[in-house]
C-alpha cells in the first residue's frame, strides 16, 4: 500500500508539473505573439497613416486641396469616359485639361498677383517612331509608328531668369487611359493632381527661381509614346534637369517612392529631405533593374533617351480594378490624392525655391554617379546613405556576426548542437516551403479554388501561413523527439534553443552575404536582421525578450516591405493571363514574410492552426475586383473570302475555357488556339500584343453580326530596282508604302522582309522570335494612315498581315454582352478588320 500510494503521489507531482509545464509554454507564447502583433500593428500604421484631406471651401487656393483635384478627375472620368489613343474621348479630355489652364492663368492675371511669373501653354503635335523592348513581356521588341499625337504642355517661369538656374522641373502625367478602362486612377488622378498643382503655384507668392514645365501626355498606354515624342522633339527637353512622375497601379494608398535615379543619389536626398509624411524603399528599385515588374512608365523614356533623372511616384493599393472598367472616380480616395499632391509639392519646393542642387549635380560627376540606400521609417523619417558608405558598414556587420556565431558555437553550443540545429531548421523550412508549394500548384490547377485570395490579399496569408506552420512545427517537433525545446528549463534544451538563435542569425547572413555581393539596395533589410539576431544572442535577456528582439527588425522593416510587394504584385498575377500560376507567386511572397518568423513558439497549436485552411473565397467581386471578359469580333478577308468570328477570352487568371459558365457564352464553341489566318497570325490578339500570348478562349465562326471596321490596305506608292555599287544585278527593291487603317484607334503590321534600310530609324527593326518584324500605328482621332520607304534584300515579295482594331461594341453587339455574364465579371470589346497580302 505504502508503495501504490508514494506511486500515485509521484504520478499526481508529474501531473502537475506537466500542467506547469505546458501553462508556462503557453504564456511564453502568448507573451511572444502578443508583442508581435503589437510590433505589426505600428508597423501598419506607419504604411497607411496618410494626411487629412483638405477640403476646397476651406482650403486657401495656394495650398493643395485633394477635393479641388478630385474634381477634375471626377470630370474626365464621369463626364468625358474613356480616353483611349485614336478615341474622341482622349481629344476632349485634352481639351478640357487646356480650358482648365487658361482659366487658371486668366484668374491669375486678373488677380494681379505679385508672385512675377510667366506661362507660356502650347499643344504639341507630334508624329515619330519608338522601339522599346520589354524584357519582363517575354522579350517582346514594340516598334510603333505614331501619328499626330498631342501633348499639352504647360510652363511657369520667373519672368527674370537667371542663367544658373534655366534648368526646368517636369512633372508628368499621362491623359489617355489603358483599353477597356475610364482610367480613374490611372492617370486622371495624376491629371487631377496638377492641375492642382498648377492652380497653386499661380495663386500663391513663392519666389520660384527655376522654371516648371507640366506634361500632360497624350500617349502613355500605348507604351510610351507621348512621352518619347517630347523628349526626341520638343524644344524645352534639352531644358529639364529633372523628372517627377506620377503614375498608379492602384486607387489607393501611399504615393510610393518606387524608383530614382538611376544612380543620381542626390535627387532622393532630396526627397528625404522635403518630404514630410515619406513612402519608399530602395527595395522596390531592386525589382525594376531585374526586370521583374510586368510594366513600365514614362521614366524610362526621359532617362533612356533624353539622360534626364527623376522620381517615379504611384499609388499601388486596390489594384485588382487597374485596367479594368471599375478604374472608376468613386474608386479614388481624397487621402491618397492629397498625399501624392503633398509629395510632389514639397519636391518641386526644394528644387525650385529652396535650393540649386539642380544645377551643382548637372556639373558634378560624384552626384551623377552615387548610389543609395533608403528607406522610410513608419512613414515618418527617410533613412538614407550611399551605397558605398552603407555597403561598408553592411560588411563590417558580416564579418562581426560571423565572429559571434562562431564565438557562440565554440563557446557554448558546439558544433554538433549547432549543425544539428541549423540543419533541423533548414530541413524544417524546405519540408513547409515545399508543402505550399504543392497547395499552390493543386489550387492553381483547380479551376475552383485557383485564387481565392484575389480580392482580399490578406486571405492569402491565412491560407498558406498556417499549412506551413504545421508542416514546419511537425517536422521540428518529431526531429526534436516531440518536445518544445523552447519551454525546456533543463541544460541540454536551452543548448538546444540557444542553438536555434544562432542557427537563425546563420540563415540571415547567408542572404546578407548574397546581397552584398550582387549590391542589392535591399541589403538593409537583412542587415538589420542579423543585428538584431546578434543582439538577442549575446544580451542576457529571457527566451521572450530574445524573440521581441528577434521580431522588431522583422516586423518594423521585413512586414512592410513584403506587404507592400503582396499588395502590388499579388493583383498583378491575378492580371497577367492564364497561364500564371497565381497562387504558387501568392505562396512566394507569404513565405518571404513567414520564414523569419518560423521561431514562433506554437507547437500546442499547429493541429488546430490547420483549421484556418477551410475557409475558402470566391476570387473575384464585380466592384473591387472584377474578371476582364474580352469580347473580340472579327472579320478576316483573305483569298477573295470574307470569314466573321466572335471571340471570348480571359486577360485574367481562371481561364473561360471549361468554365462553368462557358457555354452560357457561346454554343458549339472551340478552343482559340486552332483560329489561323494570314501569313504569321493566330488569334484576335495582333493589336495588343505581347499581352496575346497571356489570352485564351473560344470562338465561333461564320457569326451573323457584321461590324463597321474598314478593311486595312497598304499602298506601294513608289517602286524601283536596287543595283549594286558596280552597276550589277538587282540587289533589291526601294518600295514607298502607305499603310491606312480606316475607322480604326489601332493598328498593326507583321512582315517577313529582310531590310537593308528603312526610313523610320537609322537601325534596322529587330525581328521576334519567329523572324517576323512587329509594329503597331497609333494617331489621334483623325489620322489613320502613315508611309514609310523600305530598301529590301532581293526581289521576293513582302508577305503582310494587317489588323485594324476599333476598341469598343458595335451596336448590334451590346445586348449580347450584358445579358451573358456572371455578376462578378465585365465586358471589354474589340473589333477588328484583319488582312493578309503581298507586296
Amino acid at each position: 500500500m505504502p508503495n501504490s500510494e508514494s506511486k500515485t503521489s509521484q504520478q499526481l507531482k508529474s501531473a502537475k508539473s506537466n500542467n506547469l509545464e505546458r501553462e508556462i509554454e503557453w504564456i511564453e507564447a502568448l507573451k511572444v505573439i502578443l508583442c508581435l502583433l503589437v510590433l505589426l500593428c505600428v508597423a501598419y500604421w506607419g504604411l497607411t497613416h496618410s494626411p487629412k484631406p483638405k477640403l476646397a471651401d476651406t482650403t486657401p487656393p495656394h495650398i493643395f486641396s485633394s477635393e479641388r483635384a478630385f474634381s477634375y478627375v471626377r470630370h474626365l472620368v464621369d463626364n468625358i469616359g474613356y480616353r483611349l489613343v485614336g478615341s474622341k474621348g482622349l481629344e476632349q479630355g485634352q481639351q478640357y485639361i487646356v480650358e482648365q489652364l487658361e482659366q487658371m492663368v486668366n484668374r491669375y492675371k486678373e488677380a494681379h498677383t505679385a508672385n512675377n511669373l510667366e506661362t507660356v501653354l502650347e499643344r504639341q503635335v507630334v508624329n515619330g517612331t519608338y522601339r522599346i523592348k520589354l524584357e519582363s513581356l517575354g522579350n517582346f521588341t514594340f516598334h510603333t509608328v505614331y501619328t499626330e499625337i498631342e501633348n499639352i504642355i504647360f510652363r511657369i517661369q520667373p519672368k527674370h531668369l537667371y542663367a544658373n538656374s534655366r534648368k526646368a522641373v517636369l512633372v508628368n502625367c499621362h491623359v489617355d487611359s489603358a483599353v477597356g478602362s475610364p482610367g480613374a486612377s490611372d492617370d486622371a488622378a495624376g491629371c487631377g493632381v496638377m492641375l492642382e498643382l498648377v492652380n497653386n503655384i499661380l495663386s500663391g507668392s513663392l519666389d520660384w527661381k527655376r522654371p516648371i514645365i507640366f506634361l500632360f501626355n497624350g500617349a502613355e498606354e500605348p507604351v510610351l509614346d507621348g512621352a518619347h515624342g517630347f523628349v526626341t522633339q520638343h524644344r524645352w527637353a534639352k531644358d529639364v534637369g529633372v523628372l517627377l512622375n506620377i503614375e498608379s497601379s492602384g486607387s489607393g494608398g501611399l504615393a510610393l517612392l518606387f524608383r530614382s535615379g538611376p544612380k543620381n543619389g542626390w535627387l532622393t536626398r532630396v526627397f528625404a529631405k522635403s518630404v514630410k509624411r515619406p513612402h519608399g524603399a530602395s527595395v522596390s528599385q531592386d525589382f525594376f533593374d531585374a526586370d521583374l515588374v510586368p510594366a513600365e512608365t514614362d521614366f524610362r523614356v526621359f532617362w533612356e533617351q533624353g539622360n534626364i533623372p527623376g522620381i517615379d511616384l504611384a499609388n499601388y493599393l486596390n489594384g485588382q480594378t487597374y485596367h479594368t472598367p471599375r478604374d472608376a472616380s468613386d474608386r479614388v480616395m481624397l487621402e491618397t490624392l492629397q498625399h501624392m499632391g503633398e509629395t510632389v509639392n514639397s519636391l518641386l519646393v526644394e528644387l525650385a525655391v529652396n535650393s540649386n542642387v539642380i544645377d551643382e549635380a548637372a556639373s558634378n560627376v560624384e552626384m551623377q554617379n552615387e548610389r543609395v540606400i533608403y528607406h522610410d521609417f513608419l512613414g515618418l523619417y527617410t533613412f538614407i546613405y550611399s551605397e558605398r558608405i552603407g555597403n561598408t558598414i553592411f560588411w563590417l556587420v558580416w564579418l562581426i556576426s560571423i565572429y559571434l556565431c562562431v564565438d557562440r558555437v565554440f563557446n557554448h553550443i558546439g558544433w554538433k548542437t549547432f549543425v544539428y540545429s541549423f540543419f533541423n531548421i533548414c530541413t524544417s523550412i524546405a519540408g513547409a516551403f515545399g508543402a505550399a508549394l504543392v497547395v499552390g500548384f493543386l489550387l492553381s490547377v483547380s479551376y475552383i479554388r485557383a485564387m481565392v485570395w484575389y480580392h482580399r490579399n490578406w486571405v492569402a496569408y491565412f491560407i498558406f501561413a498556417p499549412w506551413m506552420t504545421c508542416v514546419f512545427l511537425y517536422i521540428l517537433n518529431k526531429q526534436y523527439g516531440g518536445k518544445a525545446v523552447w519551454s525546456k528549463k533543463d541544460n541540454s534544451s536551452l543548448v538546444s534553443s540557444e542553438a536555434l538563435i544562432v542557427a537563425h542569425v546563420v540563415m540571415e547572413w547567408i542572404v546578407l552575404t548574397f546581397l552584398l555581393y550582387f549590391r542589392l539596395a535591399s541589403v538593409y533589410i537583412y542587415a538589420w536582421t542579423v543585428i538584431a539576431g546578434c543582439l538577442a544572442m549575446r544580451l542576457p535577456l529571457g527566451w521572450t525578450s530574445r524573440f521581441i528582439c528577434l521580431y522588431i527588425p522583422i516586423a518594423i522593416l521585413k512586414g512592410p516591405v513584403f506587404w507592400l510587394g503582396a499588395q502590388v504584385f499579388l493583383p498583378i498575377m491575378g492580371r497577367a493571363g492564364v497561364n500564371v500560376f497565381a497562387d504558387v507567386v501568392a505562396v512566394i511572397f507569404v513565405s518571404l514574410f513567414w520564414i523569419p518568423s518560423i521561431l514562433i513558439p506554437l507547437a500546442p497549436t499547429w493541429v488546430s492552426m490547420f483549421l484556418l485552411l477551410v475557409g475558402v473565397f470566391h476570387p473575384y467581386d464585380k466592384m473591387n475586383a472584377p474578371k476582364r471578359v474580352v469580347y473580340h469580333h472579327m472579320i478576316v478577308s483573305e483569298n477573295n473570302k470574307v470569314r466573321n468570328a466572335l471571340f471570348v477570352s480571359s486577360m485574367d487568371r481562371r481561364d473561360v475555357v471549361n468554365a462553368p459558365y462557358s457555354d452560357v457564352l457561346l454554343e458549339n464553341a472551340q478552343d482559340s488556339k486552332v483560329f489561323r489566318w494570314g501569313w504569321f497570325s493566330s488569334g484576335p490578339w495582333e493589336n495588343i500584343e505581347p499581352l496575346g500570348k497571356t489570352c485564351h478562349g473560344v470562338f465561333i465562326e461564320n457569326f451573323t453580326v457584321q461590324h463597321d471596321v474598314p478593311k486595312p490596305s497598304v499602298k506601294v506608292l513608289e517602286q524601283r530596282s536596287l543595283t549594286s555599287d558596280g552597276g550589277g544585278e538587282e540587289e533589291g527593291r526601294e518600295l514607298l508604302l502607305e499603310f491606312s487603317f480606316p475607322g480604326a484607334h489601332w493598328g498593326s503590321i507583321r512582315w517577313n522582309a529582310s531590310l537593308s534600310k528603312w526610313s523610320l530609324e537609322d537601325k534596322l527593326p529587330e525581328p521576334l522570335e519567329d523572324g517576323t518584324v512587329y509594329m503597331r500605328h497609333i494617331g489621334s482621332h483623325d489620322s489613320r494612315s502613315f508611309q514609310v520607304r523600305l530598301h529590301t534584300r532581293g526581289k521576293a515579295p513582302i508577305a503582310m498581315d494587317l489588323t485594324s482594331t476599333h476598341f469598343g461594341a458595335h451596336s448590334d453587339l451590346a445586348p449580347f454582352l450584358t445579358t451573358t455574364l456572371p455578376n462578378w465579371a465585365v465586358a471589354i470589346a474589340f473589333r477588328s478588320h484583319a488582312a493578309s497580302c503581298l507586296v
